[in-house]
Parts: structure tokens; sequence; C-alpha cells
């Protein structure tokens, strides 16, 4: 009881640290540096208006990935108010792993580009699953993101378990919320097209939603293999 005790407590520590760190960063961020927080939100579990015993209780109910973003950073417009923007991502395919990730973390990176021409560097925060973050194969990637940015400066910090993702959580857990109003109002919910056009149309949702499709992660996951490829020869 008294190691779990001193366990809990180095984790704690850890967590209020790393909740100071960011807090601190996000006062001292520019218009050239941002800090973009992210996580997997868990699967949604389609629903219909009306169901049978069947399908209520069955195992088989088909799930739609949620990957959640929000980006802290400021523009050159506004140089003293800090912006945050929040973003969800929406796909059939169940698979968390590096090559899925990056095109969900596609169009954060397309936003920023577009929309503050002159960052320079990122600070990327997540959990630290070894089957989704924490790998090599995500930081062969990630070792590439100058080439698919104009980024010249990236980091990446891991999360005390099961802390400092609240701003990605709360994305989660207000989309899921629009989802089971729709349901409620007598609309089936039964894929990601589905998830993307029933919450982008609704003009109280201030989360920019993206559909990710199979071929999207195909495309990646070819890319960057025959990138490997090619530098190990």
């Amino acid at each position: 009881m008294r190691k779990k005790t001193k366990n809990l407590s180095k984790a704690e520590y850890r967590a209020c640290h790393q909740q100071a760190l960011l807090a601190e960063m996000k006062l001292q961020l520019s218009h050239t540096n941002c800090v973009l927080i992210i996580d997997f939100s868990e699967n949604y579990s389609c629903k219909y208006t009306s169901e049978t015993q069947s399908v209520h209780f069955s195992a088989s109910r088909s799930q739609v990935t949620m990957h959640t973003a929000v980006l802290y950073y400021r523009t050159t417009e506004a140089e003293a108010e800090l912006q945050c923007k929040s973003f969800c991502t929406v796909s059939d395919n169940l698979r968390h792993y590096p090559a899925a990730i990056w095109v969900h973390l596609k169009p954060v990176l397309y936003f920023v580009a577009k929309n503050v021409p002159a960052m320079e560097s990122i600070n990327i925060r997540s959990d630290g699953l070894t089957t989704q973050y924490r790998n090599k194969y995500n930081f062969a990637i990630f070792a590439q993101l100058g080439s698919i940015t104009k980024f010249k400066k990236a980091t990446w910090n891991f999360t005390e378990s099961g802390y400092c993702k609240r701003p990605a959580d709360g994305i989660g857990g207000s989309v899921k919320h629009q989802l089971d109003h729709v349901v409620s109002l007598g609309r089936h919910i039964t894929n990601a097209q589905v998830v993307f056009t029933a919450l982008s149309s609704q003009s109280v949702n201030s989360t920019d939603m993206y559909i990710i499709t199979d071929s999207n992660i195909a495309d990646t996951d070819e890319q960057f293999a025959a990138s490997n490829d090619s530098r190990e020869q």
C-alpha cells in the first residue's frame, strides 16, 4: 500500500509539473510557435433512433474513430490574444497506428499553414501509448515533418498517463453529445460519413470536422514505407 501511494504521489507531481509548464508555454506563445494537444477519443458506437434487442446488446455494433486536437496559437494581427481552435477527424478505419495518426493530423497542419503562415515551430503533446504515439514508427514520420510543412522546429511531449489531455477529451465528449442529440431528433448515425455530414451542418458546432477514408490512410502508409525503405538502402 505504501509503495502504491508513493507511485501515485510521483505521478501526481509529474502531472502538476507538466500542467504548469503547459500554462507557462501558452502565455509565452508568439505568432511563430504553437501548442497542439491531441488524443484519440473513445470510438463512437453508431446508434439508431429505434433498435431491436439484438442490435442494442450486440458487440458487433459499428464504430467510428474520433481523433481530437486543440491548437493554441497567436496571430500577427492579435499578438496579445491567445487563440484556441478545436478539431475532430472521424473515420471508419479503427486502427490507431502511426500512418493513421498523421492522416488525422494533416487537416490541423494545413490549417496552421493557411492561417498562420509565419509559424515556425510546434509543440505536440499527447499520451504515451506505445501502440499509438510513443514508438519508432511514429517518430520516423515525425522526423520528416519538415518535408510536410514549413516548420523549422518541432517537439513532442508525452503527458503523465490519465492527465493533461482535458482539452482534447472535452472535444470528444462534446462531439458525442451532439451526435446523441442528432439521434434523439430521429436520425440514424451509421458511419463516419453520416457523422461528418450531421455535425458539419450544425451551426452550433465550433469544432472543425474532417473525414478520413481508408484510401487516405493507405496512401500515407505506402508513402512513408517507401521513404523509409529508400533511406535504409
